[in-house]
Parts: structure tokens; sequence; C-alpha cells
């Protein structure tokens, strides 16, 4: 077994999706808060229509207009639509916000779960590998973070981990790839080569800064996708074979 160390309990998507969460949970306040309104102001209109004698019941004869007084007092309806419609779009509002909030939610889970998983694989590797999840690093266009980094004495690996399910297709050069999701819908993703790139440069740098020379190999591994056409040996499907090769 490797050895296994977590870096930092800062996790960026742990973070994301509680954020997400907390939003999904205020937005369900947010909703119960406006189907409430809505049913008073229906059950105040239906007490209202009942009793025979509001505005909509009063006849008007030769084309007279309902002066402002007319639509004032215990009768008046309008107040009643009111609520309903302002509890309507408070109910609106809500579900919308608390359907995107889920959809984040559980897109960033599954995120999470499939670091895990590929974490606990990498855990497999002999006992002298060294396995470091949640590397931060930063230079000066922000801060990183690495999924996981293999350390063993062929060098250091860097491993970044998508969790996309369906297919992808494009080249190692393209800084967006095509990604055909699971349901059949076309989309497009970023390269995920390039953020590797960047991470194995800054990791590069720190290295030369303190004048040591080794050896730094950056890939992505899509462990959950059904195919992924890339012509490049930095991108992985199947763990058994990036553990051969690390």
């Amino acid at each position: 077994m490797a050895n296994v160390y977590n870096m930092s309990s800062h996790n960026g998507n742990q973070d994301k999706l509680n954020e997400a969460n907390a939003i999904k949970s205020r937005m369900t306040v947010f909703l119960v808060i406006g189907l409430i309104i809505a049913l008073i102001g229906v059950g105040i209109f239906l007490s209202i229509a009942s009793q025979g004698n509001s505005y909509m019941s009063i006849p008007i004869h030769d084309g007279v207009v309902l002066s402002e007084e007319d639509y004032t007092g215990a009768n008046n309806p309008f107040p009643a639509m009111g609520m309903f419609l302002v509890g309507g779009i408070i109910f609106g509002n809500a579900r919308y916000k608390r359907e995107k909030a889920k959809n984040i939610a559980n897109m960033l889970q599954q995120g999470i779960d499939c670091e895990n998983h590929v974490a606990n694989s990498l855990e497999t590797l002999p006992s002298n590998y060294y396995v470091l999840n949640n590397v931060g690093i930063k230079d000066n266009m922000g801060r990183f973070e690495i999924d996981s980094l293999v350390v063993s004495k062929n060098g250091i690996w860097i491993v970044e981990v998508k969790s996309h399910i369906g297919s992808i297709y494009g080249e190692e050069e393209d800084n967006v790839w095509d990604y055909e999701r699971a349901n059949g819908q076309d989309d497009e993703i970023e390269n995920p080569l390039k953020q590797s790139y960047r991470q194995m440069k800054i990791l590069k740098n720190i290295f030369d800064a303190k004048g040591i020379d080794v050896f730094v190999k950056y890939c992505v591994v899509f462990p959950n996708a059904s195919a992924v056409c890339v012509n490049s040996d930095k991108v992985y499907t199947s763990l058994d074979r990036l553990k051969q090769d690390i």
C-alpha cells in the first residue's frame, strides 16, 4: 500500500457543494413561504366569492363603471389576488433556484466521489510510492488544486480527475473538447490538459528555483466516461493502466 497524505482539509469542490446545499435549503424555505402566501390568497378570494356580494357579483347596468369606493372594504378581492400573485412569484422563483442548486450539488458530489475513487485506487500502489491528495499550489495567476500527486523514485505524476459521464472527443492541442453527455446532449468542455500543464509548470518552477532536477508528468483520468477519443498519452480512462504507467 502506498503512503497516502491528505495535504489540505480545504477542498474547492467540497466548499462549492456546501454552498449549493445551503442555497438549496434557503430556497426550500422560500418555496414554502410562497406556497403559504398563495394558499392564503386563494382562501381569502374564495371566501369573498362565496359571500355573493363581492365586486364580481355586483351587476353593471347601463354602462355604469364602478367607482374606487366600490372596490374597497372587506369584500375587495384584489388584495387576495395580489397575495396569490406574489406567493406564486416567490414559489416559482424559489423552485427554479432550488432545482438549479440541486443540479449543481449533484454534479459536485459526483466529482468528489470520483476524486475519492481515484485516490482510493492510487492507494494500492506499492509502499515506496507517496500519494498526496488535495495539494494546493499557487502562482501569480492564482491558486490551483491538484487532485492527486504521486511521488516515487521515478518522478512525480500530477493526476487530474474528471467525472464526466458520456463520450469525449478532441485533440491534445485543442482549447475545448466535444462532449456528448450520457443523455445524448452535445456540449463542450475546456481541455483539462491545459490546466494540468499549468500545474506542472508551477511545480517545475518551484523545483528549478531550489536547484532540484526532477521528472514531472501530468495526466487526466476519466474513470466514468464511456469513451474518450483523444490522441494523447496523457489521457486515461483505466485506473489500472494509469497505475501501470506510474
